[in-house]
């Protein structure tokens, strides 16, 4: 019976699936025996073999014999049957079923062993011995494969193959850590597929300098309190013809994030009183939230302007601010010295227009209402320095700008008299009207000649 069902299962495990004798017999001969396990007798099992036993041959040199005309060949033939079935139920055992079938599907399908972020990509290589290792440790989960295969299937000369396959897989566990998530392009999932070692492990030192510029990149970012862009990591998993590209998109982006960083520090700098002038009509931190979100998105370019803009703009603040200072400052003694010769001016009109006689005047006129309420304009002191100046400008600025939103102004000058009036300025001749109880004048008596 099981010769039967073995013959038959052939129909699923030929080189059509795998290249390579024993793994189609092995799985010809386990299949078979589970299969009988449901219909028939069952609990068939291989006979007890070892790696050493007569007739022991590494299972990757067990070709077929032609025809069996000697105790040799009969031996090797028999240990190649039984370590065949032995090394597939060691591997059903260990993965399961359910695995060993998603190995077997990937094999039919001729899909890559190590998957990427996207659908899994398909290759044209050759389902061997490789191929059946590569995908029983990345689609079957074995932990166990790659010691059967040292023991019972390779020749000398491959175990020094599967050495260098043990550092190169060691290096990509590595990177598969370092990527946090990320995983590696097909740039280098392609060459770890096709036994390629020297070439993957170029491509992976590659992809780890990557890593390390997106960790510093995600610092940057931390510290500007936006998200890092992800187009670093589309283009990290989507790399299939090397990684340069990627390694300058990660260089361009840390700078930038360097560049916002440095002009962030500038924006929450403490500022002099000069800076604070200088920025006024400006809003930096509007604009670094704009670069930054730019930066974020992808945009390298506009995060850049924006960065430099920011940079600028705060870098010159203080001499923008010593400028604005100083001419504001002298505008404001040219206000001073205007209006004090505007109050003089109007002073002498009204001196002219009154003349000695100001009957009509209130006694507290003596003292210029102007005099008393204006500031002296100060001639500035052309041995101070520039920023001394511009300093002393800024104040007399603040003092007057101060006093006009308080609403203060000078004394109220006096009416003039009412030119219709024309006694206003030489006295009225009329008696006065008696003032308090003061008695009247009697009046006068007809005939009375007082």
């Amino acid at each position: 019976e099981l010769t039967i069902v073995h013959e038959a299962s052939h129909a699923w495990f030929n080189p059509d699936l795998f290249v390579g004798r024993w793994i189609n017999e092995g799985f010809a001969d386990e299949y078979a025996s589970r299969v009988l396990d449901e219909v028939s007798v069952g609990r068939l099992a291989p006979d007890t073999v070892t790696p050493t036993s007569k007739g022991a041959i590494e299972l990757n040199l067990w070709t077929h014999p032609g025809r069996i005309a000697d105790d040799k060949t009969d031996q090797r033939e028999h240990f190649g049957y039984e370590a065949s079935w032995t090394i597939v139920r060691t591997l059903l055992d260990e993965i399961g079923e359910e695995s060993m079938r998603a190995v077997l599907a990937a094999a039919h399908a001729n899909e890559t062993a190590y998957r990427g972020a996207g659908k899994r990509e398909t290759v044209a290589i050759t389902n061997d011995w490789r191929r059946f290792l590569d995908l029983l440790e990345e689609s079957g989960g074995s932990s166990g494969a790659e010691t059967v295969f040292r023991n019972w299937i390779v020749s000398d000369e491959q175990v020094a193959l599967l050495d260098v396959r043990r550092d190169a897989r060691g290096a990509y566990a590595s990177l598969l850590d370092a990527g946090k998530g990320w995983q590696p392009g097909y740039v280098i999932r392609d060459p770890l597929g096709r036994w390629e070692f020297a070439r993957a492990t170029t491509e992976m030192a590659e992809a780890t300098a990557v890593l390390a510029l997106r960790d510093e990149i995600a610092s940057r970012a931390a510290e500007l309190a936006v998200a890092p862009p992800t187009t670093l990591r589309v283009a990290y998993e989507g790399a299939t013809d090397g990684l340069e590209s990627v390694h300058a998109l990660a260089e361009t982006q840390l700078a930038t994030a360097t560049d916002l960083d440095a002009a962030a520090a500038k924006v929450a700098a403490e500022r002099d009183v000069f800076a604070a002038i200088g920025l006024i009509g400006e809003d930096p931190g509007a604009e670094l939230a704009a670069a930054s979100a730019s930066f974020s998105a992808g945009d390298t370019a506009a995060a850049d302007a924006g960065a430099d803009s920011v940079a600028a703009v705060m870098t010159g603040a203080a001499d923008t601010g010593r400028t604005r200072a100083l001419v504001g400052g002298l505008a404001g003694v040219g206000v001073i010295v205007l209006g004090a010769g505007g109050a003089v001016a109007v002073r002498r009109r009204r001196q002219r227009f009154v003349g000695p006689l100001m009957t009509w005047a209130p006694a507290h006129a003596s003292v210029d209402p102007v005099e008393a309420h204006e500031p002296v304009a100060e001639t500035p002191d052309p041995s101070a320095s520039v920023d001394d100046r511009a300093a002393a400008a800024a104040l007399r600025t603040s003092a007057l700008l101060a006093k006009f939103r308080a609403g203060a102004s000078p004394a109220p000058i006096p009416e003039p008299p009412n030119q219709s009036e024309p006694y206003a300025t030489l006295g009225d001749p009329r008696p006065p009207e008696p003032v308090g109880d003061a008695p009247a004048e009697p009046e006068h008596a007809e005939g009375d000649d007082r």
